[in-house]
């Protein structure tokens, strides 16, 4: 199984957002995904399952810090192939365990010069573990007048 972890330890970069498209795009895919929220303040990707009433689409697994090596065993003995997991948007030590699960981390950052600068800390982290990771501007603005129509 493929883990994916989204992480920023800046809230509002569109971490959620962007899982959810992932998400989505590798269901239709015909993968077998499950989801894993972390961010227990907002839990905006449990609302999502639960508002969109996805369940028979997404898994949406439990898990803290502890058993998340157990759960993600257990997911892929379960045949889930890909695990998608939202992290929330502050500076938390037990983010560098979970770094250590994943296969691959995407750091969504937004436009603004403070998202910039707090992607600082979180690269810090994925380069001390050597873990395979991308910037993701989750935000582009681009204006063009066409016609009278602004796109």
């Amino acid at each position: 199984m493929f883990v994916i972890l989204f992480m920023a330890q800046k809230g509002g970069v569109a971490k959620t957002t962007l899982l959810w498209n992932l998400a989505i795009m590798a269901c239709l895919a015909g993968y077998r995904v499950c989801l894993i929220d972390f961010d227990e303040v907002q839990a905006s990707l449990t609302r999502l399952v639960e508002r969109r009433e996805l369940n028979p689409w997404f898994q949406l697994l439990k898990a803290d810090f502890a058993d998340l090596r157990t759960k993600l065993t257990q997911a892929a003995t379960d045949g889930f192939q890909y695990c998608f997991i939202d992290t929330a948007g502050e500076d938390n030590p037990a983010f560098s365990r979970i770094v250590e699960l994943a296969d691959f981390v995407v750091v969504p950052c937004g436009e603004s010069d403070l998202d910039l600068a707090s992607i600082e800390s979180t690269l810090a982290i994925l380069r001390r573990q050597n873990a395979p990771h991308a910037i993701l501007p989750a935000r582009v603005y681009h204006t063009e007048t066409v016609g009278t129509r602004e796109w």
